[in-house]
């Protein structure tokens, strides 16, 4: 099955009884020469998350497209220490789109969010990335550079040191740990194609967000998420679970000692709206037929039968006053064929009014 839309994305649900999988994209993206098409396998809504650190490929800028999960999103972001902003996504498939440069980025939000980034430079042709949210994880990723892709370079957010390594070779990698972000970017780049690279942390379990960028022969931008198939299941409630409400998000692995991380956001559990009760269903069926029930005689099907439509063509008013015409013609024509009959009626009845 295919859906098509000229808008941006969508914010269309999508539910399955078994296992599917979702791709999104659109034809082109950029301008002039420099457009590329665009396709991404879109994750399920429990991988979804709520901390991201977004950061360009050295060399390019990108733009940032986020998506509520859920209604009520609240979103902060810090491109820049001490300078935060937010943005509010009121509807479950609001999304925002952010120009952010070549900016390192920190955005938490109190729902599950979709982060998407649009990699462009000057020379070459952009491509889309859904971004991996920071996650909690344990082992050593390992990262595949297709054959097709030249100048590959991989963008690392953790808060461990790591190395990179090939089968034979350690890569010397560029880091930066911006103070707003609470973690290090790594951007390794020059990775060979056709290898196999190993993400070796220093301790474990370790925080860490992976993407890898290159381009193709022909100078379009490539790039994907390095996903983590973790155990980690999503929380949820039971009958007898003892939700608490209120609790503040906070980076994963991150310490609750000192100044606590630039955006905190006090949200509600999303589980606790979700409580057992005891529904009438014959009431529930009764409610929904008086809400949902329309009489006949109020449909818009009927209410058109009560009322004809205007129409000012030329042929339609010669048409009506023809016929007008011709009907007065015919009614005068009747009068003028009994005239003489009226006329004799008329002095019968003045003759019997003066007799009387």
């Amino acid at each position: 099955m295919q859906v098509y839309t000229e808008s941006d994305f969508t914010g269309t649900e999508i539910r399955s009884s078994r296992t599917v999988s979702v791709f999104n994209g659109n034809k082109r993206i950029g301008q002039a020469y420099k457009r590329n098409h665009a396709a991404e396998q879109l994750p399920p809504i429990d991988n979804w998350g709520n901390v991201y650190v977004t950061a360009a490929p050295q060399g390019f800028t990108y733009e940032c497209k986020i998506m509520s999960g859920f209604p009520n999103t609240f979103v902060n972001y810090t491109c820049s220490t001490n300078v935060t902003e937010h943005v509010d996504l009121p509807e479950a498939g609001s999304f925002k789109t952010l120009t952010f440069g070549n900016s390192t980025c920190f955005l938490i939000s109190n729902k599950p969010i979709l982060v998407n980034i649009i990699v462009a430079n000057d020379n070459q042709r952009p491509c889309l990335i859904t971004m991996p949210a920071l996650e909690e994880i344990e082992g050593e990723p390992m990262v595949y550079v297709p054959a097709a892709m030249e100048n590959a370079q991989l963008v690392i957010v953790t808060n461990v040191r790591i190395t990179v390594k090939s089968a034979n070779e350690t890569i010397s990698e560029y880091v930066e740990c911006p103070s707003h972000i609470n973690t290090c970017i790594i951007l390794v780049e020059n990775l060979n194609r056709n290898q196999i690279y190993k993400i070796t942390p220093m301790r474990q379990p370790f925080v860490v967000s992976v993407y890898i960028h290159g381009i193709n022969m022909k100078g379009r931008g490539i790039g994907y998420p390095i996903l983590q198939r973790t155990n980690k299941k999503q929380q949820t409630t039971t009958e007898n679970a003892d939700v608490k409400c209120g609790e503040s998000t906070v980076l994963p692995g991150s310490s609750t000692e000192g100044p606590p991380p630039p955006l905190v956001l006090n949200t509600s559990c999303q589980c606790c709206s979700f409580k057992n009760y005891t529904v009438n269903l014959e009431e529930t069926l009764k409610l929904l037929k008086d809400e949902l029930y329309v009489h006949p005689k109020k449909t818009t099907l009927y209410l058109r039968s009560l009322i004809s439509a205007p129409d000012h063509r030329v042929a339609s008013k010669v048409m009506g006053y023809t016929c007008g015409c011709v009907l007065g013609i015919f009614g005068i024509c009747l009068v003028i064929l009994d005239i003489g009959s009226l006329l004799a009626m008329w002095e019968n009845i003045k003759g019997n009014i003066c007799n009387h």
